[in-house]
């Protein structure tokens, strides 16, 4: 009995030291998600002098976490697959965005901006009254399944207003 009081004595020490070393980093931080939503992505024709809207296609994300860190920089995460744009109900017929064919890779593609000049947060645009904030670098991956994902960086007040 006494070793069985000794181990739990332990392992509720381990918990606590595992708890006050992680929970620091975290601590502060806030989380919002976003579902349901378009926006574009690179497809695999994309070069650097590519112009206007052949170097890009529709995907849905069906979910958006954005976390801002208690510093003020943020990290935004989307899951994401090609598609067609379906038009909102009541649209009129014809409007709306084509930006042609969906292309799906033979093989997973990555595309990388270490200036984050090609990619504005969805999530402060779509949330923040069409507020537009560049990434400071960002990354994406297109599998041949169609899913995207993508992941974006911003620093420490690069998103106020």
């Amino acid at each position: 009995m006494e070793k069985m009081v000794r181990r739990l004595a332990m392992v509720a020490v381990a918990v606590a030291l595992v708890m006050a070393v992680a929970l620091p980093a975290g601590a502060g931080a806030v989380v919002e998600k976003m579902k349901g939503f378009y926006t574009s992505a690179l497809q695999g024709n994309w070069t650097s002098d590519s112009q206007g809207s052949e170097g890009f296609q529709w995907v849905y994300c069906s979910q958006a976490t954005r976390i801002v860190k208690p510093d003020g920089s943020a990290v935004e995460e989307y899951q994401c697959e090609l598609t067609k744009w379906i038009a909102p109900p009541n649209t009129p017929p014809g409007m709306g965005p084509d930006l042609g064919p969906i292309f799906y890779p033979k093989s997973a593609m990555r595309f990388e901006d270490e200036t984050g000049a090609f990619y504005f947060s969805d999530f402060l645009f779509l949330n923040n009254n069409y507020q537009i904030c560049f990434a400071d670098t960002w990354r994406e991956q297109l599998t041949p399944s169609g899913e995207v994902h993508f992941k974006a960086y911003y620093s420490a007040g690069a998103c106020d207003e």
